[in-house]
């Protein structure tokens, strides 16, 4: 029997979850399946910027993690550019800063 294969580098396998800019990764549910807004400022520590990702995901990230100087996150980083559906956009995703959420589109209101 061969061992089931899981990809971990796609939008799915991280959806709800908080990926750390220590390189852990935690289940981050909402009561509702839906965040609020706080629980999305609280999830990166911060007020929120949205990066888009491929298939209908979003990462939640800290919109000052840079001006902040917050820890680079190489996890997060490397989930948005590999999943940028507009890879012309050049507004930082190789240089994730903090915590971040990825969750799906519908999860955001």
């Amino acid at each position: 029997m061969k061992p089931e294969k899981r990809e971990t580098h796609t939008p799915r396998f991280y959806d709800m979850k908080r990926v750390r800019s220590d390189g852990t990764v935690q289940d981050y549910p909402s009561a509702n399946l839906i965040y609020t807004l706080e629980e999305l400022q609280a999830a990166v520590s911060g007020y929120i910027e949205l990066v888009t990702l491929s298939t209908g995901y979003w990462m939640v990230v800290n919109e000052n993690g840079r001006l902040f100087n917050l820890p680079h996150n190489a996890l997060a980083s490397e989930l948005a550019m590999r999943h940028n559906p507009y890879p012309s956009e050049s507004t930082g995703r190789d240089d994730i800063r903090g915590d971040v959420l990825v969750c799906h589109a519908k999860r955001l209101r």
